[in-house]
């Protein structure tokens, strides 16, 4: 067993941390890497950790000359080696000048051939001067990739020759014997604190994710945060954006979700007038809206295949068209995409385009639900209450729960225990305090996951259609008859619960799909629509409507 190797081991077994262990492991890497090569002017190393292959846990990174270790990750990754590793399952030898791989079974792989496949990082790369990269696995025990180490050279004298062949071997050895160790060292909680405004709790699961976008910040890469819904991904998204360069530059979100299939086009790259009937007027797209600052997709995986080709086009080259205009526009943005389910599930599917996937899927984030962040909930509690008074008590009580919903839903717990809270004040100034049985009630009214499980919806909405079905039967008996589409009674209902929860009609437009019409303000047609089918109703079963709802549909704005 050589030196390097006790070494390594030994550093491992001692380190209290990951960052600590990659830094020394890194430092070993890479002098033996430099006496191996004279024409070499520098070398830089990265430790990346990405269990199950996907989101990345955390970066450590280490340059020579200079003993700088960098534990956030101070070198973007290059997505291109982590994406032939991860496919070849081996390692890979880039030279990034020629734009050719070669894996270590002796294969070469043309890489930035063609429009579907455009190296990505070799002007990032040899704008620092690395004409070479090598990638090799990291494997967990059992043998799976759980990231990868990669090594850059500045080596002009060697273009177009194979500087890793000598090294490579050695290399993935030496990442074999301290993948498994590494992977299962802690993260550093120490450091600056990340606490801000935006951002004004931070537990222990997240601050290794926060140290990780703190450092992709800067970069100009697409950065995919996944995680459950009304976990924070808009709130991060703002962070990162607020964190950049672009800081001073627009942020605009695209909740697609929000967006019909046959709108998200429009939404995204705007139209001209008369592009489509109800054109009557041109519409800036996200993307010009965006321009020199960040693009936050959300729910990107709700894009129908159409529009994922679109954007694909758009991350590809940079440029875009307006609907209805040949105009060949370009966007200078920096794009954030957001998914609430696993990508690669959805490709299998045929619901995900994978050449898309790799164009958005290069600095992947994914946060935690909140039932894994408790060291949170008190600070989130005071923070979404503020500025009443929240007793420790109370605190302690939602600490204890389970947040299926997440922080939406602890949101609208709090909301609820407030508006409890204020029921009995005298309003002589005094002031709003949640109690222990403010929550306690709040929490009663709390329905699983924020509302009624599906299947018990389902059965809420057999049982109304049966109870309608009865009135029309005893109404047949007379001859009268009932249109099947009075039942849209239904969807002004929709709309006005909707409208009540959440306190702004236009916002639950955009909920149920009908963003557009908001955007293009057509929407006050379909509140008279809406009307029209609760008085068609009411008249159809010969019962006076209800005035209140009418004035809230008619006026709705």
């Amino acid at each position: 067993m050589s030196t390097t190797i006790r070494t390594l081991l030994n550093a491992c077994h001692k380190a209290r941390d990951f960052e600590t262990a990659g830094g020394i492991v890194l430092g070993e890497i890479l002098e033996e890497a430099r006496l191996r090569r004279e024409t070499t002017t520098q070398l830089r190393g990265t430790i990346h950790l990405r269990p199950g292959g996907e989101n990345y846990r955390a970066l450590v990174s280490r340059e020579i000359p200079g003993d700088d270790v960098r534990d956030t990750g101070w070198l973007t990754p290059s997505s291109t080696a982590w994406r032939l590793v991860a496919q070849f399952d081996q390692p890979v030898m880039i030279d990034t000048t020629l734009q050719t791989a070669t894996l270590d079974d002796g294969r070469e792989v043309k890489i930035g051939g063609d429009a579907s496949d455009v190296f990505e990082s070799r002007g990032r790369l040899l704008e620092r001067g690395a004409t070479h990269v090598v990638g090799v696995p990291l494997r967990v025990t059992g043998g799976a990739i759980g990231g990868m180490i990669s090594l850059e050279a500045s080596d002009l004298a060697s273009v177009g020759l194979p500087v890793w062949a000598d090294f490579v071997e050695r290399l993935q050895l030496l990442t074999d014997v301290v993948g498994p160790l590494l992977s299962v060292l802690p993260l550093r909680t120490d450091g600056p604190p990340l606490v801000d405004e935006m951002m004004p709790v931070v537990g222990e699961a997240m601050r290794p994710v926060l140290k990780l976008l703190s450092s992709f910040a800067f970069q100009s890469e697409t950065v995919l945060l996944g995680g459950p819904t009304g976990s924070g991904k808009s709130r991060l998204a703002a962070w990162v954006h607020a964190n950049s360069s672009l800081a001073d530059g627009p942020f605009e979100v695209v909740d697609l979700l929000t967006v019909p299939d046959d709108m998200q086009m429009a939404e995204v790259f705007g139209w001209k007038r008369g592009a489509f009937t109800g054109a009557d007027r041109s519409h800036d797209g996200a993307v010009a809206r965006a321009e020199g600052g960040t693009l936050f997709l959300d729910e990107v995986d709700k894009l129908s295949l159409k529009a994922q080709a679109g954007l694909l086009s758009l991350l590809e080259t940079r440029t875009y068209r307006m609907l209805g205009d040949g105009q060949l526009r370009s966007a200078d943005v920096r794009f954030i995409v957001g998914t609430n389910v696993n990508l690669p599930e959805q490709i299998r599917a045929g619901r995900f385009r994978e050449d898309l996937y790799y164009r958005v899927n290069v600095l992947p984030v994914h946060l935690p639900p909140l039932d894994a962040r408790r060291d949170e909930i008190a600070g989130w509690v005071r923070y979404m209450a503020r500025p009443c008074d929240v007793t420790d008590e109370a605190c302690a009580l939602l600490a204890k729960g389970s947040w299926p919903g997440n922080l939406r839903q602890l949101d609208n717990t709090v909301r609820r225990a407030f508006a409890i809270a204020s029921v009995d004040l005298r309003g002589d100034g005094e002031a709003v305090r949640i109690g222990v049985d403010d929550v306690r009630a709040a929490l009663a009214l709390e329905q699983p996951r924020g509302g009624a499980p599906v299947t018990d919806l389902v059965e809420i909405l057999r049982s109304a259609a049966a109870e309608l079905a009865k009135t029309i039967v005893e109404r047949s008996v007379s001859s009268e008859t009932f249109d099947l589409d009075h039942a849209r009674c239904f969807e002004a209902l929709v709309f006005d619960s909707l409208a009540n929860l959440t306190e702004d009609p236009k916002r639950a437009l955009e909920m149920l799909g009908k963003g557009p019409l908001v955007a293009s303000r057509n929407h006050h047609r379909l509140h008279k629509r809406l009307a029209d089918h609760v008085l068609a109703f009411h008249e159809a079963l010969d019962i006076a409507p209800d005035e209140g709802l009418l004035r809230r549909l008619r006026g709705a704005s």
